[in-house]
């Protein structure tokens, strides 16, 4: 499908708001958020707290209005406008350069839950009360992990608790692949594992993400993305569960080149490091993924205009680093971006 202009995609789920939880509806308003009002609420999203900036969402059914009422909405487009001018290296980059590799990662103290998976000795990978009425899950592959401090944040805001079934280097699919970081049988029975474990967990809302550029097949051709989209919708198929609301975040756009490295080497022209959108958005991909998620009645999030305007992908935003690799933000620019998650459930 096209993208349009203002994000949304018929019923599909759009972004639109800052630092915490999923689903969401990109609207028209973003865009033409007045110069002014953009003004005055520059600095929201560097300096503020998810829990202050934003209600706790309700994570009841996410509205179809559209438009975009955050500021952190309106902010977090001017930033990546401001982006795509930026000629200086901030000198409050977050995180700093230094650090940036490190910056994929999971929420303090659940490190053990990247790649988890025994029934008979499960750590303790849920993040508030496990009795909590309102549950989430977050599943997924190093996409997953990058955006679980967002999660996070998400689900403490929401007096939600959140189950973490993340493995880093195992897409959410079941077409075999080859050359992957993991052998596929290793994936396909950690899958297998995590929906069993979520399925005990009895979530309201599952949250999906997963790498989305394509795999390659066992004998090194590129999978076709008919074949990956019958993949995805075949575990998508399994996690889905009457009474559970079920998203995906889509792919970010991927940088020509290392983000940190780039910047490293042009801290005084940073436009250097920037990609073409067109380059850096993999819209078969992206398609893929979001016809996937349809055809099982979930919600899709597209995240490209949280990081791109029309025409550039700049790897600084207002003052983040915003790529760990080529292919991974860091967790410090995911996590401020998770009001806009947040306002999806409770635009």
């Amino acid at each position: 499908m096209r993208r349009s202009s203002n994000g949304i995609r018929g019923p599909i789920l759009r972004a639109a708001g800052g630092l915490s939880l999923v689903v969401i509806l990109f609207a028209a308003g973003c865009s033409s958020a007045s110069t002014s009002s953009r003004a005055t609420t520059s600095s929201t999203i560097r300096t503020s707290p998810v829990a202050s900036q934003v209600p706790s969402p309700s994570l009841a059914s996410a509205s179809t209005a559209r438009g975009c009422p955050s500021t952190a909405c309106s902010t977090v487009l001017h930033e990546v406008e401001l982006g795509t001018r930026t000629t200086t290296l901030p000198g409050d980059l977050a995180p700093p350069l230094q650090n940036a590799l490190a910056d994929l990662r999971m929420p303090p103290g659940y490190e053990q839950c990247d790649g988890s998976a025994s029934l008979a000795n499960t750590p303790n990978c849920i993040i508030g009360s496990p009795t909590a009425t309102k549950r989430i899950v977050l599943f997924g592959d190093s996409h997953a992990k990058m955006w679980s401090t967002s999660m996070a944040a998400i689900a403490a805001a929401s007096h939600s608790s959140l189950l973490l079934l993340v493995h880093a280097g195992c897409p959410v699919s079941n077409v075999a692949y080859g050359g992957g970081v993991l052998p596929y049988a290793t994936c396909s029975a950690w899958i297998q594992w995590a929906i069993h474990r979520m399925a005990a967990y009895s979530p309201t809302l599952v949250v999906v993400t997963t790498f989305g550029a394509g795999q390659l097949a066992p004998n090194g051709t590129q999978v076709p993305p008919s074949v990956s989209e019958a993949g995805l919708a075949a575990v998508l198929k399994e996690v889905a569960s009457p009474g559970r609301r079920l998203a995906l975040i889509g792919d970010i756009p991927y940088l020509s080149q290392d983000g940190r490295i780039c910047l490293a080497a042009h801290s005084s022209n940073v436009q250097a490091c920037s990609t073409p959108t067109g380059q850096a958005v993999r819209s078969a991909g992206d398609t893929a993924q979001e016809q996937a998620t349809a055809s099982v009645g979930g919600s899709y999030v597209d995240v490209v205009p949280w990081f791109c305007t029309a025409t550039v992908c700049p790897a600084v935003i207002g003052h983040y680093g915003v790529y760990e690799n080529r292919f991974h933000a860091t967790a410090t620019y995911a996590s401020s971006l998770a009001p806009l998650l947040q306002n999806a459930l409770n635009p």
